[in-house]
């Protein structure tokens, strides 16, 4: 991956990250060290951001941590990331 692809990775992480209000940033940081996410839940990984919006499925093993969980955020919240993911990945 070159310097200016990683560049515009880190960046799309951090206008993510600054869509989360408050409480979620809390409510994604106590439930970090929970259990996996449950199937077919949506997330993005921040450590993998050009994969987009991925769907857990069955037996596969999501730990919360460096993902954005469907189910962590408001629905806007969740609408907003998906707008500004599509926007960082064009």
């Amino acid at each position: 991956m070159n310097t200016e692809t990683k560049k515009a990775d880190f960046n799309t992480r951090d206008a993510l990250l600054k869509l989360l209000s408050e409480d979620e940033v809390t409510r994604l940081s106590t439930n970090e060290a929970g259990p996996r996410l449950p199937d077919g839940d949506e997330y993005i990984d921040l450590e993998q951001i050009r994969k987009g919006v991925q769907l857990v499925a069955p037996y596969s093993i999501v730990r919360l941590g460096h993902v954005l969980p469907r189910s962590g955020l408001s629905a806007e919240t969740w609408r907003k990331i998906c707008v500004r993911l599509a926007e960082g990945l064009a």
